[in-house]
């Protein structure tokens, strides 16, 4: 079976992303997209990623713990997303969860590879799975618009990749959707400033079959 077939039977098609998304994945290098979570998931979710948190062997093997996660993975909006990126041929890294506590300082604005590259020669998407709804207040993800069009590390640009950026958004949405965006695109998680946590899976890691390498930290 062609790639193409195996894709197609898992729901993702040309017409899987509308165009105005696949726009904002090139020229903005994010999207955000809805409803991809079914309402009765979430909690069960929750629930179990408190559990694998409390489990002594990590919590970042989440598709071993219960199937629920599994869509996550297969979910065909976040694959035509790997795919408009970075071409057929993906692999997934990790799947794990995060609890961003109550008076949480945000990271300093970054990419997620060791090394930039040139425009184009993508290797890595992310994507951030709403588990909790993000606002402002609670730290959703920050990222900079067309910085993946830079191909470097924020920090060698910026006097201080930790500050606010003029050009800088916040992807905020309700439990069930999800930002996926080109791991070149500065970004990084924001304080967390109410009383409550802030829950989410992340770093579902897609990259090019042929750079897998980076996935395991030998770029």
């Amino acid at each position: 079976m062609t790639l193409e077939k195996v894709f197609k039977s898992l729901g993702v098609d040309a017409n899987t992303l509308t165009a105005e998304e696949k726009k904002s994945l090139d020229e903005l290098g994010y999207v955000i997209l809805h409803d991809l979570l079914p309402a009765e998931d979430i909690g069960k979710i929750a629930s179990l990623i408190d559990k694998c948190k409390a489990l002594k062997d990590g919590y970042g093997n989440l598709l071993n713990h219960d199937p629920v996660f599994e869509q996550c993975v297969t979910n065909p909006r976040l694959l035509a997303c790997a795919i408009h990126v970075l071409g057929l041929e993906i692999k997934y890294g990790v799947l794990n969860c995060n609890k961003v506590m109550p008076g949480k300082d945000r990271q300093a604005l970054h990419i997620d590879s060791k090394k930039g590259t040139s425009p184009g020669n993508w290797t890595v998407i992310n994507s951030v799975w709403f588990i909790d709804e993000f606002t402002k207040e609670n730290g959703a993800t920050r990222l900079v618009p067309k910085t993946h069009l830079i191909g470097k590390h924020a920090n060698n640009i910026l006097e201080d990749a930790k500050a606010d950026h003029p050009d800088q958004i916040q992807a905020v949405g309700p439990a069930g959707s999800a930002v996926v965006f080109n791991a070149y695109t500065w970004h990084s998680a924001m304080s967390n400033t109410t009383n409550a946590p802030r829950v989410h899976c992340i770093r579902l890691l897609t990259g090019g079959i042929g750079n897998s390498s980076w996935i395991n930290g030998k770029p």
